[in-house]
């Protein structure tokens, strides 16, 4: 199971609701954001798979 994931917000990194998030589009894709630290800090998400969530996301774009 994947660790939780993190996201910044006033310097502090907060808990995301999702545990299993690998991306995220903000404002209809103002700002996509990829998880790429999975659970501890020195093991990081597969090339493969982050550009995979990436397309996805800038798909909804489209």
């Amino acid at each position: 199971m994947l660790g939780p994931t993190t996201e910044e917000l006033g310097g502090l990194l907060v808990l995301h609701e999702v545990p299993h998030l690998l991306g995220l589009n903000v404002n209809a894709g103002q700002a996509v954001k990829l998880r790429l630290c999975m659970g501890a800090y020195n093991r990081f998400c597969a090339y493969a798979e982050a550009r995979c969530v990436l397309c996805h996301k800038l798909a909804h774009n489209v």
